[in-house]
């Protein structure tokens, strides 16, 4: 990637901005037991202005895409999730499939249904290792866990896992669950740690204060993730990046916007809904975090989204860089952007970024390109070609589509 236009400030910080790191977390509960000092707290400095128009030739090194090949009748309609692993990929959608990584189905894990197994809900699946799968079924309350097969290994049910929005294993006994504001009318903390042996909590983080609960709802793409031997955590609108020591939380990333932060004071307003909070956020002079982060052993990706625009920002931890790219208008229903489907990845290795493709969204774009007379004349002629290739795949197929975007 082209990283000669951006500056990144990457410091470990001194003893002063700590010392204002400690005021930052002050105002959390002292239950939480977030670490207030780390010497290994990176920033990531972040100038909304400076940025490089989205281009795929820029972006990825090259792009291969292949369909899912199904032996049944039950089409795949989207995709959630998709975890790579031992030259397979395990693809979370209405069922959890595994297919070779040429996209040929090879098994299907459990089954929906209310009994022991069984899922109501696939609100978040989590591998653990090459043979071991956690569910969770925020519906059901439990977290259910399979082996790579298919075989049951055992159910887990806590209330506490109603309504969670994602979770992940901190060690064998102990489960972090996350649910944002949904938790209020039970724990009122956004994130918990929970120990299975007993269905104790552990620890709880980051009280909800306020209405929070009337206007601060997301759906977090992924909050809770494994790298480099930790657990991390993160939600929407959040600047900080932590992981776990243990039962408490440790700063590891601090997204720093500068004068384009999004100010505490916000959340005082009393917004009386999610779509009046995010109308006054997108109109705002003020950047945040959004939705998304993937983490490989080089490369931490996220999203924020700045004046209606959303930006993907890639991170070298080894290079300590970072590249940043604007997408396209939130605020704007653009039919005829025919990537679409880059704006939200749904899986990372250690080579790619994973995207999927719903067959008729793309035709339905594809045919509004040609109907305006924008196809010809707004691509490269090997871009063009990348779309039109697409669009056969899908036309001979009616099969989502996996795309590969390998990494720099």
């Amino acid at each position: 990637m082209n990283t000669k236009y951006f500056t990144l400030t990457f410091r470990v910080l001194r003893t002063l901005y700590i010392i204002n790191l400690v005021s930052l977390f002050s105002c959390e509960n002292p239950k939480e037991n977030i670490s207030n000092l780390d010497n290994n707290l990176i920033e990531i400095g972040i100038n909304p202005l400076e940025y490089q128009e989205f281009n795929l030739d820029s972006v990825y090194k090259s792009i291969s895409y292949f369909p899912l090949a199904m032996r049944d009748e039950m089409p795949i309609s989207y995709v959630n999730a998709l975890i790579e692993f031992d030259k397979k990929l395990i693809v979370i959608s209405e069922r959890i499939l595994v297919f070779d990584n040429e996209g040929n189905f090879i098994n299907e894990i459990g089954k929906r249904g209310e009994g022991p197994g069984e899922y109501s809900a696939l609100t978040r699946v989590r591998r653990i290792d090459n043979e071991v799968l956690d569910i969770l079924d925020n519906e059901s309350g439990k977290i259910i866990t399979y082996n790579i097969s298919g075989d049951l290994i055992e159910e887990w049910k806590n209330p506490e896992l109603l309504m969670a929005l994602d979770f992940n294993r901190l060690n064998d006994d102990t489960y972090a669950v996350y649910g944002g504001t949904f938790f209020e009318s039970k724990s009122g903390y956004r994130l918990l740690l929970i120990d299975k042996t007993d269905n104790s909590i552990v620890n709880s983080f980051f009280p909800l204060i306020g209405n929070e609960a009337r206007f601060a709802v997301f759906l977090d793409n992924n909050s809770l993730w494994h790298s480099k031997g930790n657990l991390n955590f993160t939600y929407s609108f959040k600047d900080t990046i932590f992981y776990f020591s243990e039962n408490k939380l440790v700063p590891r990333f601090y997204l720093n916007y500068g004068d384009k932060k999004f100010p505490k004071e916000v959340y005082t307003k009393g917004f009386p809904n999610v779509m009046e909070f995010l109308n006054f956020a997108r109109n705002s002079n003020y950047a945040y975090y959004s939705t998304n982060v993937l983490e490989n052993n080089e490369i931490l990706f996220f999203t924020y989204e700045y004046e209606g625009y959303l930006h993907q920002s890639f991170y070298s931890t080894k290079r300590k860089e970072l590249d940043k790219f604007r997408l396209y208008s939130v605020k704007e229903n653009r039919t005829e952007d025919i990537f679409y489907f880059l704006n939200y990845p749904k899986g990372i290795s250690d080579k790619y970024i994973y995207f999927f493709i719903e067959p008729e969204e793309y035709m339905y774009r594809m045919n509004v390109l040609k109907e305006r007379g924008l196809l010809s004349s707004n691509f490269s002629s090997n871009i063009l070609k990348t779309i039109n290739d697409l669009g056969e795949l899908i036309s001979s197929t009616g099969s989502v589509i996996i795309i590969k975007a390998e990494l720099f």
